[in-house]
């Protein structure tokens, strides 16, 4: 009970400062309507019932919980009032009287507080026999009242009008009351029925009843009464003229007398402050409309401001610190801000999300920032005394973050600790709960030694039943987080995407390609979006950038060098000229889009050189100097005074250096310093550190390299030892990329360099095989090898080579393969084939491309290569001609004469490769495939390619062509050839239009159903397609595994895109529900253009869009197409590629297998893996010639007695994949498992 009446405690303080505005509001609208201040006090009763509240940043309640359940347990007991003053002043004296002396067991209040709990609901028990006792003693008075009309009645025994009863009121009146008055009484009583004040005053009672020990809650009461009174004579009067409203006071005073019971009765209405009131009658005039405007708005400020918490001030402190508005303390105990804070002393801290969360227990929150830069680390800040102090993690140090606090620190395979934070003053203790060390059979919980069992055991739990903690992704926008990703830009250690969309460091924007000190920069929203633009100024040039979603992107380069940058955003350009002396000017706004909105240009010319003329000149109009002055003035005198620019006088070689973070079996926790030259764009040293002892373990000098990836310094392990190794670009031409390796040495405890890895082209990991592939073509000759890691020598060696290469005659092929033989490369075969295709080639020839032989050159495991895949793929890099010009330089410049031709073949069911000729040269044959086919683009990539040249689409022939080096197959066919046009050109109306719809990333193409097609055969007659299909809602099980699977990241409405290949002239769209019994109900869909605006409701819907093509010279018609749209979140498996249904067939396929064949074995989980990584496991599909893929993951325990031996005993194996591939239509088939 203490705890509750603790909370009503607080609840009657946060109100008290309601009650105060609203008696300095009553002050200030005295002429507003009196109903005003009744919702007022609505307010403060609807503070005191609530049982929660928001935060809020405009709250201005002083504090949400002034007296804490912990002051009877402190030693020192205090309440925060949140003023300042007011704690002052009273703080001492509870000290004083509530702390308990050195020799008691219990704090006083332990004592008191109770037993005030005690007293006020004693309090509570009066207040409702003072209510009880009052409607009883008012009933007896009414026991005689005779029914007048309707709800009204008189009474004998009443002397004044009132309205007593709550679900029935009733109208009491006294006998003695003359006719008139008797009308202005009932109207006023009537009016409180109306207004509902019959309910009203009781509630107010009840309220009151429950904080009866705050005065101010009393004051509010007896106010609340009159200003009801008060707003029901208004609603009475407002239409009375000056006579009635004399009767209507007069009707009042009469019933001023003897009304001591009624007043006293909270349920009972009767008539109160009467001389106020016939004051406020006779007064009465009705109130302007801004006046009432005023006060509704105050009103509502009021609300806002009164019925939220104040944001809790740790948590206010710490979000002020992650908005970049407040300093705080790092390890080095300096006071900085989040923009100026380097992660390791090195990298600037990259926010990418964030969490709030109590680690230590104290009910008082810590803010968690994880910092996505090339250190990768978590910020843990932690308030003491007012001041925020910063504790960096590294990355590996808190893993796996828990709502509970509880997170895991990571020593690699097999070795972790389970830990929490506490806080003693402003430095951190890490608590260590469990530790796993399964090398050395090593288990401990909560510091005492505990079996294997027991430790997985908590280990389960801990990542099965502990909720992880609710990051939110950081929001440059708010407050002023822009400051961190602009100085991570101007330092060099942040990206900003050009016109092209291609990533370019700040060097890179500048003509003269250098940084320098005099230049400056300066933040100023130029779009209107109050999100400041970095601006930088060279003296030369202004650079602006921009933040879009996070990234930063070069939003517009002024080149003019007379012009300057005002106060409201746009431009002034003011050149001086001579013969005669003059200024030219141009004043100038550009729109959002960096484009000239507005532009006005005015000169002058000094009349003391010209001849003794002098003239003006607006928009190149000669005007007069009166007018010129008029409409110039306003320009000249906008200024650019409250810019604050700033320079960059930083040392940006420094600012380049970056830190990375890894590990491995003797140290788990390193840090690598890279030094880069910005000079000359390279890495020059390493730097190796133990971040736990902070020694220097190392210095590596680096040979002369390119950084031609967005990343300097990679962390893979190479060699197939278990440990992270480093991965440095090196260099990178036309045709192969090179890497340096340093390979960490168990022995001497260092990296050490890997020479032959320098040599190795375009390498790709078998980790299967633990091999290290490389190949490359060049210069006609393609090759390929094989290497291993030699332990002895610390270096790889090349065991295998493979190379062929067109004889002079180019009829033939000549091969050589190479074997390590007595430390040198020997020739072991070489033979001369003749050039053929996949199907006819010599078995010879085809052994190197078969999966099941040791080269397997038709896999894909040698284009896995070990850095661009990760940096380039073509999901990822945006396509751009600039951007393209890098990759396929070959296919730029190519001479248009007699037009060009698009070679296209295809690798599987899904993927088309292209290779771009004059159409004037030879066309492209099978002894020529193998030197195209590895510089291929795609055909979304060559599209962009086609654009970059000025060619008419006539001019321009797709030539379908069958890969010779490719075993899978497929016929060109007039159908084929016209699909392949279609996917460069798009639909020439021959066949009927195909629609696809897309909606946040989610594609589906729509099913046809009923059309009428008519279309130009080319000789002058017209071909018609009829076709009649079935309803649409008859084949909903059609439509269903094709839908369309959308996603809601937010309250943003789903917009759902139709994409004709031929764009109809209209569209009607119908639209249904789909009941879970099969039952559909139509609804209204908003269209606009092409665009669907998706129903809110998360049923699934169904779709019918009926489209027309108005009659022409070409193709016209009407066709019906149908989709299904289905939100994620009711997809069990939530796949943009396999309905639920497929698969589930896999798992089922997978747990029959399992009970078959794994005996011993308990399966916990199984899952679908994900859409995402199926790219992964690709090459299974490929090397079994299925054209599908899907990947199951799992949990499963291995009984104590063991399973076929090759499992550990007693043992879970999470994470176990299942690979299962099929062909369309066809059944899943499991063709491997594992962790492949």
């Amino acid at each position: 009970m203490t705890e509750f009446f603790l909370k009503i405690v607080n609840m009657s303080i946060s109100a008290s400062w309601i009650v105060l505005a609203v008696l300095l509001l009553r002050l200030l609208l005295k002429k507003a309507p009196k109903w005003i201040n009744v919702i007022l006090w609505g307010i403060v009763g609807l503070r005191l019932v609530m049982p929660f509240t928001l935060e809020s940043v405009f709250s201005l309640i002083p504090s949400a919980e002034t007296v804490t359940p912990e002051i009877m347990m402190d030693k020192t007991p205090q309440i925060n009032t949140g003023v300042p003053i007011i704690n002052n002043a009273i703080n001492p004296v509870i000290s004083e009287s509530f702390t308990p002396a050195p020799m008691d067991s219990a704090n006083p209040l332990q004592i008191w507080i109770p037993i005030f709990a005690l007293v006020w609901v004693i309090g509570i028990v009066g207040m409702v026999l003072y209510t009880v006792i009052s409607f009883l003693r008012v009933k007896r008075k009414i026991g005689t009242a005779v029914l007048l009309c309707d709800n009204i009645y008189q009474s004998e025994s009443v002397v004044s009008p009132f309205v007593l009863g709550i679900l029935r009121p009733k109208i009491y009146l006294p006998f003695n009351m003359n006719e008139q008055d008797m009308a202005q009484v009932i109207a006023h009583e009537n009016a409180h029925i109306s207004r509902k004040d019959h309910l009203w005053k009781p509630l107010g009672f009840l309220i009151l009843t429950l904080h009866w020990f705050n005065p101010l809650m009393w004051l509010g009461y007896v106010l609340l009464c009159r200003d009801i009174e008060l707003a029901c004579d208004e609603k009475v009067v407002k239409t009375l003229n000056n006579e009635q409203k004399a009767d209507y006071s007069q009707a009042l005073l009469a019933c001023s007398v003897n009304r001591r019971i009624i007043a006293a009765c909270p349920l009972a209405f009767g008539e109160v402050g009467v001389k106020k009131r016939i004051k406020s009658v006779l007064n009465y005039k009705k109130p302007a409309f801004w006046l009432v405007l005023t006060a509704i708005v105050l009103s509502v400020v009021v609300a806002v401001c009164f019925l939220t918490n104040p944001a809790s001030s740790n948590n206010k402190a710490l979000l002020s610190v992650l908005n970049n508005e407040k300093s705080f303390i790092n390890e080095s105990g300096e006071e900085v801000y989040l923009k100026d804070y380097k992660v390791e002393n090195s990298a600037y801290v990259a926010p990418e999300k964030y969490a709030l969360l109590d680690l230590d227990g104290d009910k008082k929150d810590e803010l968690v920032l994880y910092d996505n830069s090339d250190y990768g680390a978590y910020i843990v800040f932690h308030i003491f005394e007012d001041k925020v102090y910063a504790f960096n993690f590294g990355e590996r140090h808190l893993m796996f973050l828990k709502e509970d606090g509880t997170f895991i620190q990571s020593g690699g395979a097999g070795l972790h600790k389970y830990a929490t934070l506490s806080f003693k003053n402003n430095t951190y203790i890490i608590n260590e709960e469990a530790y796993i060390d399964d090398t050395n059979n090593e288990y401990r919980i909560n510091g005492v030694s505990s079996t294997q069992e027991k430790a997985k055991e908590y280990e389960h739990n801990f990542h099965e039943n502990k909720r992880g903690v609710s990051w939110k992704k950081y929001d440059y926008s708010i407050g002023r987080g822009y400051e961190l990703i602009y100085n991570r830009f101007l330092f060099g250690q942040e990206t900003a995407f050009n016109e092209y969309d291609v990533a370019k460091h700040i060097e890179d924007y500048f003509l003269d390609e250098n940084l320098k000190e005099n230049y400056c920069y300066a933040y100023f929203d130029m779009t209107g979006d109050k999100l400041p633009e970095l601006c930088i100024d060279t003296d030369i040039e202004m650079y602006f950038f921009t933040i879009k979603d996070g990234e930063l992107y070069h939003w517009h380069t002024e080149t003019n060098t007379y012009s300057k940058l005002l106060n409201n955003g746009a431009f002034l350009m003011e050149r001086h000229g001579g013969a005669p002396d003059h200024i030219n000017y141009e004043y100038y706004e550009l729109d959002k889009n960096a484009k000239r909105s507005f532009s006005f240009s005015f000169s002058w010319w000094d009349k003391a050189t010209a001849d003794g003329i002098e003239f003006y000149e607006i928009n190149g109009v000669e005007v007069s100097e009166r007018e010129y002055n008029r409409k110039t003035k306003k320009y000249l005198k906008i200024g650019d005074d409250k810019i604050k620019w700033y320079s960059i006088n930083e040392n940006i070689e420094e600012a380049f250096d970056m830190v990375f973070n890894l590990s491995n079996s003797t140290y788990s926790n390193l840090r690598v310093l890279v030094t880069l030259s910005v000079e000359n764009q390279t890495a020059t040293a390493l730097t190796v550190f133990d971040k736990d002892t902070n020694r220097k373990i190392q210095t590596i000098a680096l040979n002369e390299n390119e950084l031609f990836t967005s990343r300097v310094l990679y962390a893979i392990d190479v060699n197939f030892d278990g440990e992270q190794d480093i991965v440095i670009p090196q260099s990178s031409s036309a045709s192969a990329s090179y890497l340096s390796a340093f390979l960490w040495d168990r022995d001497t405890m260092q990296y050490i360099y890997a020479p032959t890895f320098e040599n190795l082209a375009n390498v790709a990991l078998d980790t299967k095989r633990e091999l290290v592939l490389s190949s490359r073509s060049s210069d006609r000759t393609v090759s390929y090898a094989i290497s291993d890691y030699d332990e002895g020598s610390k270096d790889f060696v090349v065991r295998k080579t493979l190379s062929y290469y067109p004889d002079e005659t180019e009829e033939n092929v000549i091969y050589k393969e190479k074997q390590l033989k007595n430390g040198r490369l020997q020739i072991v075969k070489e033979f001369i084939k003749p050039f053929t295709n996949y199907y006819t080639m010599d078995p010879e020839v085809a052994n190197y491309y078969e999966n099941h032989t040791e080269w397997q050159l038709n896999s894909s495991i040698w284009e896995n290569y070990l850095v661009i895949s990760q940096e380039i793929t073509y999901e990822s890099y945006k396509l751009s001609v600039n951007a393209l010009k890098k990759i396929y330089p070959q296919f730029f410049g190519v001479s248009t004469d007699g037009g060009l031709t698009v070679y296209v073949w295809q690798t599987d069911a899904k993927t088309y490769k292209c290779h771009l000729a004059n159409t004037s040269m030879e066309a492209i044959s099978d002894n020529s495939f193998a030197y195209t086919v590895k510089d291929s683009a795609t055909i979304e990539e060559m599209k962009v390619i086609l654009s970059s040249y000025d060619i008419d689409k006539s001019e321009i022939t797709i030539q379908p062509v069958i890969n010779p080096l490719s075993s899978y197959y497929y016929e060109i066919t007039d159908a084929y050839r016209a699909k392949i046009q279609a996917m460069f050109f798009g639909n020439d109306g021959a066949s009927i239009p195909k629609l696809s719809v897309t909606c946040n990333g989610a594609i589906t193409e729509a099913v046809k159903g009923s059309s009428s097609w008519t279309y130009d055969m080319g000789n002058g007659m017209m071909q018609s397609i009829e076709a009649n299909a079935a309803h649409l809602l008859n084949r909903i099980d059609y439509l269903l595994p094709l839908a369309l699977k959308v996603k809601r990241y937010d309250n943003t409405p789903l917009i759902a895109k139709l994409d004709f290949d031929i764009v109809p002239d209209n569209i009607k769209v119908n639209s249904w529900f789909l009941g879970e019994n099969g039952k559909t109900k139509a609804f209204d869909s908003e269209v606009q253009g092409f665009d669907i605006k998706l129903n809110e409701s998360k049923e699934t819907c169904i779709y019918e869009i009926v489209a027309t093509w108005n009659k022409n010279t070409k193709a016209y018609g009407t066709v019906t197409y149908s989709f299904a749209v289905v939100e994620a979140e009711n997809l069990k498996y939530n796949s943009n590629i396999y309905t639920d249904d497929e698969i589930e067939q896999a798992i089922k396929v997978i747990k029959a297998d399992f009970k078959k064949d794994w005996k011993g074995c308990t399966l916990k989980k199984i899952a679908y893996l994900g859409d995402e990584r199926l790219k992964d496991y690709r090459e299974f599909a490929d090397r079994n010639n299925y054209t599908d893929v899907l990947v199951l993951t799992s949990d499963f325990y291995v009984a104590p007695t063991g399973a076929d031996g090759s499992l550990n005993a007693d043992s879970t194996y999470r994470d176990f994949k299942w690979i299962l591939v099929r062909n369309k239509g066809e059944a899943w088939k499991h063709v491997d498992h594992g962790y492949p």
